[in-house]
């Protein structure tokens, strides 16, 4: 199974000054990098994106065109206050562009 795994924008990325930026900066989004270690020993093929930090504006192209080549089975959220309405956008347009596409999001 084929299984793309997401940390998506958040609000405040791109935006320089703000406290959240500075202090997210240097993190990595462990959760789903364990999650893809535990899938991937089950065989299956994982892919991660870390979008915290970028505008939300600057990854739609990527990340669909990504969607579009590799044609997941599951998409899967990690999903903070900090990211939650980008969250909530990026999965809107999966299922009009992708409606067998499954999505699972958590915190």
């Amino acid at each position: 199974m084929k299984i793309f795994l997401v940390s998506a924008p958040s609000e405040s990325a791109g935006i320089e000054n703000s406290a959240e930026s500075r202090a997210m900066k240097e993190q990595y989004p462990l959760g789903i990098a364990y999650l893809a270690s535990i899938l991937e020993k089950e065989n299956h093929n994982t892919k991660l994106f870390n979008f915290f930090h970028n505008p939300m504006d600057s990854i739609k192209d990527e990340f669909f065109k990504s969607i579009s080549l590799e044609q997941p089975d599951i998409i899967c959220f990690s999903i903070l206050s900090m990211n939650r309405v980008s969250t909530f956008k990026l999965t809107k347009l999966i299922k009009e562009k992708y409606p067998s596409i499954k999505i699972i999001v958590g915190g």
